[in-house]
């Protein structure tokens, strides 16, 4: 009996362990089941979301689109690839398998619209060489596949008629009525090799000058369709990540047909599937199923197995305590405080499991606080940082236009009274301080502009060839007369042997340079400032004043073409040098580190500006300086040698401009502006063109229609019709089809220059305008030749206005001048093309000294070196030496 009665005490714990340790195993397994379905249901929301969203954005595409083809008349595929490509489609419309144009034809014009793609597509594009509609077949009425874009991938569907199924007939067909999107259902693409499914997204394009109001007027409008394909396997893939796809199986449908996932009329298996949840999706018109079904090992992380430990726990506590209540069953008092002290630590261990997941479960929801909180706080930080640096841009692009428009008359005005030759030496003079004044303002606002493109990012390099050697001189001749007048001494250093040519962004790093050798020559009192250009394999030569190469150099190795030189530009000073704080604050904008008046010059953006440009390069400018002993600046680039830099190097000042050769051209000036109208027509009127001012754009069509220029000049920002109209205006009409279109506009960013050359511009002058540059795009644009002033003093009155002058010999020579014989003028011009300058004046006073009849030959040759008139001393010999030859080479 009490065996018995042992027995049964033993069981009965055994059955109460494992009795607790089952409703402890179902509370906490109910628990993770229901986190782990909100776990599923809030990625099957996100991932409807996302895919609800990615068509609205390919719906937003395709409406931009239709915006193209209501802006104009027609499109031609040129443009429409154009187009596309300014779309970026793998950047923006991920997933999308193209953007095209389906043009409806009559079966009427079926055979002549053929011809005519071949006929205008063809040379732009040889797969419309042999365009034709397919599948052949007689139809009431053909909606044509004709642009498709990116075509490498879409090629084969070019001329695909699209009404010959079914369900893309009936898309269009709903498109065209309702004038809104349409979708298709399912359908394979003929480009798609794999077959998937897939559809197809029309929205309609109508006749700008037809009503579309009823379903009638729509049919009789129709145009055609912008339209876009798609692999739904793509768009999938391209929305939702690998990783959220791995957790759920997911099946789309429409009208029974799968699209994605599962076979025709079944959903994914559910078998195995705890959790299912579907959605239902509008497309365009269309509505899928999106069925979502769990795959296993679905869960919210370690917490999963929170129910399978408490079990096996439990078990395992339970045997135990059956085995001691059997095992001390013989000791009623031993086995009953055994069975209360396990009891107890089985509670216990339930109470810490117990607080453990609600500890879990406070951490979990402080967390999620947390980064909501710090979501919401990046998001807003964003929006203001952008809503800061957009008005920051439309701040400066404003202030720029403000103030180019009217330095745009100061400066004009300022080089047309400067081409006076009847003022008097004060006024002249004062001609000068005011483009002086003028320059350092428009210097200004372009550094603050400049500064604004590198904190946006928006800065770029334009690479040339320049001649190294013509580049360095240029710079040694400027700084070495600076460096005379404050009474310090200016050195040039070679090391090793330079390219004769590299590609780089010349005005950039003019820029650079002439910023580091300005503030050496400012901030030096005495002493003096070095100029040192290295080639980094080579050896270092001293050369005073002179920028040639060192002698007894062995001849460089031959490179590939190319080939990437290392160069160091080194500027080092002996001026008031810089503290440990003052190269910390360097590189700040609006930074500077003089005192008294050398403070008060200059902006403080110059090294700022610098720094970012040499940082563009792919390098950084370094520092080493101790206060009172100088400064040395250096930084190293590596620039591609180039072999084209003798044609990029020709350009040949020839003096003052008075006139051109050939037929006059006539100018057509638009202008808000009166003074801007002005400085155009006073620049130009005189040089003999027919120069004819209109104020706005709407007076500009009518004189252009009356005038024909074969030039217009135009601003961009005009009342009325502004420039970007007018030119569309003027493009539209076949008779201008060889206009010369300039615009000249105060607003300088990348975006207008851009913006107005797409809108038909041929060229884009930045306002203030330079004459020069003017006169330069003018010269290319129409071919003309100018006519120079003569070089020597005999030729001191000015041609009346417009009135055609006598041309000067090449090179602005007098054709009575004497020169040396074809001998010495060779080496004199190799002096000149190496830019050594004292060497060639050394030279012709010797020749001066052996025929007395070449003084006024010598002393044109004294007048320009004592200028460094590098390029007009090489046109002058230049010119002499083609003399020199028709001369010996004539019957």
């Amino acid at each position: 009996m009490r065996t018995l009665r042992r027995t049964r005490i033993a069981f009965l714990v055994l059955l109460l362990g494992l009795t607790a340790t089952a409703l402890v195993f179902r509370t906490m397994r109910q628990k993770v089941e229901d986190e782990t379905r909100a776990y599923f249901d809030d990625h099957a929301t996100k991932a409807t979301d996302a895919l609800a969203h990615r068509f609205q954005t390919y719906l937003a595409g395709l409406r931009a689109s239709q915006g193209l083809f209501v802006a104009m008349r027609d499109v031609s595929y040129a443009q429409w690839k154009r187009y596309v490509e300014t779309l970026d489609l793998p950047r923006n419309y991920a997933g999308i398998n193209g953007v095209g144009f389906v043009r409806y034809v009559p079966a009427d014009r079926k055979a002549a619209y053929e011809e005519e793609v071949r006929r205008t597509q063809g040379a732009a594009e040889p797969t419309y060489a042999r365009f034709e509609v397919k599948p052949a077949s007689d139809r009431p009425g053909y909606f044509v596949l004709e642009y498709l874009e990116p075509l490498e991938k879409n090629r084969q569907a070019i001329g695909l008629d699209l009404g010959f199924e079914q369900a893309r007939r009936e898309a269009l067909e709903t498109a065209r009525d309702t004038g809104r999107a349409a979708a298709s259902g399912r359908i394979t693409l003929v480009q798609d090799e794999a077959r998937t499914p897939g559809l197809m997204v029309a929205l309609p394009v109508y006749h700008r000058d037809l009503p579309h109001g009823t379903v009638e007027e729509r049919r009789a409008a129709l145009l055609g369709y912008v339209y876009a394909p798609f692999r739904v396997i793509s768009v999938v893939e391209e929305t939702l990540s690998a990783a959220v796809r791995q957790t759920f199986d997911l099946t789309i449908t429409h009208r029974g047909e799968v699209m994605y996932g599962g076979e025709d009329g079944q959903d994914a298996p559910a078998a195995r599937s705890l959790y299912r949840r579907d959605f239902f999706l509008d497309i365009a018109g269309q509505t899928w199923k999106l069925a979502f079904r769990s795959r296993p090992g679905v869960h919210m992380g370690s917490g999963q197995r929170l129910p399978a430990i408490v079990l096996a726990l439990g078990a395992v506590v339970s045997l135990l305590l059956f085995w001691i209540t059997w095992s001390l069953a013989s000791s009623r008092g031993r086995a009953e405080a055994l069975a209360t002290r396990m009891t107890a630590d089985l509670r216990e261990s339930e109470n810490r499991l117990r607080e453990h997941t609600q500890l879990l479960e406070i951490r979990v929801e402080e967390r999620t606080a947390e980064l909501k909180i710090a979501k919401e706080t990046a998001d807003a930080a964003k929006e203001a940082a952008d809503a800061a640096n957009l008005a920051k841009s439309e701040f400066l692009a404003s202030m720029s236009h403000e103030l180019r428009t009217p330095l745009n008359g100061i400066l004009g005005y300022a080089q047309i009274l400067s081409r006076s030759r009847s003022l008097s030496a004060k006024e002249a003079q004062g001609i000068s301080v005011i483009q002086q004044c003028g320059t350092h303002l428009l210097t200004l606002i372009n550094d603050i502009l400049d500064l604004s493109k590198i904190e946006a990012r928006k800065m770029e390099l334009f690479p040339r060839a320049l001649h190294v050697q013509s580049f360095v001189q240029g710079l040694v001749e400027i700084f070495r007369v600076r460096a005379e007048q404050k009474g310090i001494a200016f050195t040039y250093e070679q090391a090793g042997e330079l390219p004769a040519g590299v590609r780089a962004d010349e005005k950039r790093l003019l820029q650079v340079l002439l910023n580091l050798l300005g503030n050496a020559v400012k901030f030096t009192e005495a002493g003096r400032v070095v100029f040192r250009v290295r080639a980094l394999d080579g050896e270092a030569r001293a050369i005073d004043g002179e920028a040639r190469a060192p002698e007894g150099q062995r001849a460089p190795a031959q490179r590939p073409p190319g080939a990437l030189r290392a160069l160091r530009f080194e500027v080092e000073d002996t001026g008031v040098g810089l503290s440990a704080a003052q190269r910390e604050r360097l590189f700040l904008p609006f930074e500077q580190v003089g005192t008294g008046k050398r403070l008060t010059e200059g902006t403080g953006l110059g090294l700022a500006i610098s720094a970012r440009i040499v940082e563009l390069m792919g390098s950084a400018i370094q520092v080493r300086s101790e206060p009172g002993k100088g400064s040395s600046f250096w930084f190293d680039v590596r620039l591609p040698e180039a072999g084209e830099w003798a044609k990029a190097a020709a350009v040949v000042a020839r003096g003052r401009v008075t006139g051109y050769k050939g037929p006059r051209k006539k100018i057509l000036v638009i202008d808000d502006h009166p003074e801007n109208r002005a400085v155009l027509v006073d620049l130009l009127a005189p040089l003999g063109f027919e120069v004819t001012a209109a104020e706005d754009g709407q007076d500009g069509l009518a004189q252009a229609a009356a005038v024909r220029p074969d030039v217009v000049i135009t601003d961009l920002l005009m009342p009325g019709v502004d420039g970007i109209e007018l030119m569309r205006h003027l493009r539209e009409a076949p008779e201008r089809r060889g206009l010369v279109i300039i615009v000249s506009s105060a607003s300088v960013f990348e975006a207008d220059q851009h913006r107005s050359l797409t809108a038909g511009g041929d060229d884009f002058l930045a306002k203030p305008v330079r004459a020069d540059e003017l006169l330069d795009k003018l010269q290319r644009h129409l071919g003309i030749a100018w006519i120079y002033a003569q070089e020597r003093g005999a030729a001191n009155e000015a041609p009346p206005a417009g009135a055609p002058e006598a041309e000067p010999p090449a090179g602005g020579v007098d054709a009575g001048l004497v020169a040396p014989p074809p001998e010495a003028l060779a080496v004199l011009l190799d002096l000149a093309n190496k830019g050594r300058v004292k060497p060639l004046v050394e030279e012709a006073a010797r020749l001066e000294q052996a025929d007395p009849r070449l003084q006024p030959f010598v002393a044109q040759i004294r007048r320009l070196g004592a200028d460094f008139e590098i390029k007009k001393l090489r046109a002058m010999l230049r010119s002499c030496a083609d003399a020199a030859r028709g001369v010996d080479g004539a019957p």
